[in-house]
């Protein structure tokens, strides 16, 4: 996860409830990897934020369908 070429999710605080937004989407700097690789670490940090601060759910939007399908 500390990989320095790397910027990671944004955690923002809930709005109501218990929810929280995850800002993903971050392309990775100086990388060669895929876009695909890059969105399953975006969502994989995510979930990794999301569990550190005590959520137990996560709703995940991902931006393509192989990106659904390689998470289901």
């Amino acid at each position: 996860l500390n990989e320095p070429n790397r910027q990671s999710p944004l955690a923002v605080p809930p709005k109501a409830g218990n929810w929280i937004q995850l800002n993903s989407g971050r392309a990775l700097k100086e990388s060669t990897c895929s876009v695909f690789d890059a969105e399953l670490w975006d969502i994989f940090e995510g979930v990794a934020i999301a569990i550190d601060k005590g959520f137990d759910r996560v709703f995940i939007i991902p931006y393509s369908q192989e990106t659904i399908q390689a998470i289901q």
